[in-house]
């Protein structure tokens, strides 16, 4: 009896095993890709509510729409207010579109308050079949 049990948990593992698949993305700089960079009232109200639920904690999403790509990068609960994300970079590579993101503390002498915010990036860009990855 605990040979069969084996058996099959042997086999499930070869069969979960064999459904995985890794691939090594190339970071290589290709060329830059054309984006915009939206404020809340321009995100899409489905993909806007996914955000409002991810926003506490760091995150990363894509969402996808009439052709477009919505990619979004959050930096989690920060303390003050004054803290902004910049779009360092936005570029494809052979297999893969790279988004590199930063944030940024308030500004030195910047009127802060104490209170929780949520920092987070939404760049919107034309679909494709490449993978997202974030920086």
């Amino acid at each position: 009896m605990k040979r069969a049990i084996l058996g099959v948990l042997l086999t499930g593992f070869l069969v979960l095993l064999s459904g995985c698949h890794f691939q090594k993305l190339h970071e290589e700089n290709g060329k830059d890709l054309d984006y915009v960079i939206l404020e809340e009232h321009e995100i899409p109200e489905t993909f806007l509510k996914e955000l409002e639920n991810a926003k506490k904690e760091p995150f990363q999403m894509t969402y996808e729409d009439q052709g477009m790509i919505y990619a979004a990068k959050g930096y989690g609960e920060q303390e003050m207010s004054g803290y902004s994300i910049i779009a360092d970079e936005v570029y494809e590579s052979k297999d893969a579109v790279w988004i590199h993101t930063n944030l940024l503390g308030p500004k030195k002498g910047e009127k802060t308050e104490e209170r929780k915010t949520y920092p987070y990036i939404v760049i919107k860009m034309e679909q494709t079949d490449k993978y997202i990855v974030f920086k």
